[in-house]
């Protein structure tokens, strides 16, 4: 019965018109948001590709995009060793179908990168940080780990995955993306530049219930322009009385 609809599917399905791009219907089972997910991975093993997180357009489409599909612009003009903006057009998409008991998908992928090399190691110093190293990062670096700790970790988990290309920054970060890392992280965590200011919107919001004393900032504020005017009038010379 399976094979019948897929074959229905199949008649269907509009004529693509790109020789590029190769179309085929595969029945799954279970989230297909886990289908995707592994669909993509695999590929990108297979192909070495790299692949965006999914856009929606339309209702139970999604559209993979090449990670370097961004356009090219400014001074780089679009140089895959200085950008990940190549202007690719590789692509892989999902349209899920669902009818009554069965379950699938019309995936088109068009693999044919243009504008950058996937097999080239120079142009691996722009790629993205892989996801679940980053995690890794942001935990060691909440753990109080530093910057050269952190990365000594990050050497150990790329070499225990199999990653033995040093070029390649998905992989292999630096210092300086562990820094920027951290920075977003603070950036994250403390929503005002000001301490006190940041202290302020925390525990009157997810750390409420928490609080055993607060003093509001309105009131030390006050207290401190309080305690600047009296000091700027303690300062102030003493005019001699008028006769």
């Amino acid at each position: 019965m399976e094979n019948i609809w897929l074959e229905g599917i199949r008649r269907k399905l509009k004529k693509v018109r790109d020789v590029r791009v190769i179309q085929e219907v595969i029945p799954f089972s279970g989230e297909e948001t886990d289908f995707m997910q592994g669909y993509i991975k695999k590929l990108e093993e297979e192909t070495k590709s790299t692949f965006k997180s999914a856009v929606s357009t339309h209702k139970d489409y999604f559209y993979f995009a090449c990670e370097r599909s961004t356009k090219a612009s400014g001074k780089s003009k679009g140089e895959p060793t200085k950008t990940r903006a190549n202007s690719c057009k590789a692509y892989v998409s999902f349209k899920i179908i669902k009818d009554g008991s069965f379950t699938g998908a019309v995936v088109n992928k068009m693999l044919q990168h243009n504008g950058h090399d996937v097999c080239m190691k120079e142009e691996g110093v722009k790629n993205r940080i892989d996801p679940e190293l980053l995690t890794f990062i942001e935990m060691w670096l909440d753990q109080g780990l530093s910057i050269s700790e952190t990365l000594l970790k990050c050497v150990d988990w790329a070499e225990r995955h199999g990653h033995m290309d040093k070029y390649n920054r998905r992989y292999y970060v630096t210092p300086e993306d562990i820094r920027l890392i951290k920075k977003t992280s603070n950036a994250l965590s403390f929503p005002d530049a000001k301490d006190c200011i940041s202290v302020d919107k925390l525990i009157t919001s997810e750390l409420q219930e928490h609080i055993c004393y607060y003093q509001p900032l309105i009131t030390w504020m006050t207290s401190q322009k309080l305690d600047e005017s009296k000091e700027q009038t303690l300062k102030r010379p003493l005019m001699p009385p008028i006769l």
